[in-house]
């Protein structure tokens, strides 16, 4: 009669746990850093100026003429929001692009209740052409 061999233990169940304990939180810092970029970037474009200044640069025509229609803005945002009460100061910069190439428009507001400041730049290349410099020129 042969002597019985000792049964060998697996590792596997080990491996398994000392992964998820490595692993998880690796990917439960990379979801909430991911979360809140994400929430910065959509939120910034849920803003009355970055909505404003979309619609205003796809109808102007020094836009038009330096990009072509239609004009696609990117998904990337940087913005730079203060709101304290009524006064609002929205700066920010995004991608646009068209048939004709692409730029970078640039954005600055100032509202509150007395007064509102709206600028909106475009740069294509080496040039700089200001489209608009005034009132807020959108409802909200």
């Amino acid at each position: 009669m042969k002597p019985q061999q000792p049964v060998k233990k697996s590792n596997k169940k080990l491996y398994i746990i000392i992964g998820l304990v490595i692993l998880l939180p690796i990917i439960l810092v990379s979801v909430i850093t991911f979360a809140i970029i994400g929430g910065v970037l959509v939120g910034s474009k849920s803003t009355y100026e970055y909505k404003c200044a979309i619609i205003e640069v796809k109808k102007n025509e020094k836009a038009i003429e330096m990009l072509g229609e239609p004009m696609e803005e990117s998904f990337y945002i940087l913005p730079n929001i203060e709101i304290k009460n009524s006064r609002r100061e929205v700066n920010f910069s995004t991608s646009l692009s068209g048939p004709k190439g692409s730029g970078t428009l640039r954005v600055s507001s100032f509202r509150d209740p007395f007064r509102s400041d709206f600028m909106m730049q475009l740069e294509v290349d080496d040039d700089k052409e200001v489209l608009y410099k005034g009132r807020y020129p959108c409802e909200d």
